[in-house]
């Protein structure tokens, strides 16, 4: 993975892309704690077991992985994002495993999770995206930590007069002149930041629904088109945004990786403008 502009300022991130496929529950819920396996019985459906799972266990690698079994360390500065193997996640012992996990915000679309560590609240804030057999996680020591992850597909015209302001399909428009690039890839591109938005737990907004009174404003001369390769994950295009909320105005710093047909963003928020 490398980065095409200037890198971005997130503070401690680290973050993994899973391809589920050929999953086998049962060869997971041995690194799960007594709590885990009993929100686990709720799950009906196979695919959302599938992606819980798959979610807690990058979760379990990534703060294992950086050496964080005292959050009292202090936090390194490189970040990275990789494309994992079951057999990496076999890398710690089950029983450590077992000793992290994820707490849910008050409300889970809208407020950041937290990783656990023996019972104990982190400093990291968690964050998870499923599209398909892909699932991805990323943890971060910023409180205003969001990913999401999506497929681009057209839709009818009145999804996209009632989800983006004027500003946000002007943008589209001009973009898309400018780079040859689908609108409907723009238009999705736009949508996994503001869904993104709304897990960091930075927004006051707290459904989809409230997607047409946020606005993303990409800022300077930011080219989508850098972010796209063959392959999630092999390049990320990072840049500054600007999101607007009726009462606030937030600076952003995001970081994307695409495809012609799929789209990562994840971002934090830095600095805040309250409207009085």
């Amino acid at each position: 993975m490398r980065f095409e502009g200037p890198s971005p300022q997130f503070a401690d991130l680290h973050g993994a892309l899973w391809d589920t496929r050929g999953l086998d529950v049962r060869d997971w819920t041995d690194r799960l704690s007594f709590l885990e396996l009993e929100a686990l019985r709720y799950l009906n459906r196979p695919a959302r077991v599938r992606e819980w799972l798959a979610g807690r266990m990058l979760v379990k690698h990534l703060f294992l992985g950086r050496g964080a079994s005292s959050t009292s360390k202090p936090p390194s500065t490189a970040w990275r994002i990789r494309r994992l193997r079951s057999h990496d996640l076999n890398q710690f012992p089950r029983q450590l495993s077992r000793l992290v996990e994820v707490q849910r915000g008050e409300l889970a679309a809208a407020r950041p999770q937290r990783v656990l560590f023996r019972g104990k609240r982190t400093p990291y804030s968690v964050s998870l995206t499923h599209r398909g057999q892909t699932v991805s996680a990323c943890i971060d020591r910023s409180c205003g930590l969001g990913v999401d992850l999506e497929e681009s597909i057209a839709r009818r015209p009145p999804f996209y007069r009632f989800n983006y302001t004027p500003t946000e399909r002007a943008w589209v428009e001009s973009t898309a002149r400018a780079g040859g690039l689908d609108r409907n890839w723009l238009f999705t591109l736009l949508w996994t930041l503001k869904e993104a938005w709304l897990k960091s737990g930075s927004s006051r907004l707290q459904s989809i629904w409230d997607l047409a009174r946020l606005q993303v404003a990409p800022e300077g001369r930011w080219q989508p088109w850098s972010a796209c390769r063959d392959s999630l994950g092999a390049v990320f295009s990072s840049f500054q945004a600007t999101i607007s909320e009726p009462d606030q105005r937030v600076s952003v710093q995001a970081a994307v990786t695409a495809t012609s047909s799929r789209i990562l963003s994840i971002l934090t928020s830095h600095e805040k403008e309250v409207f009085p």
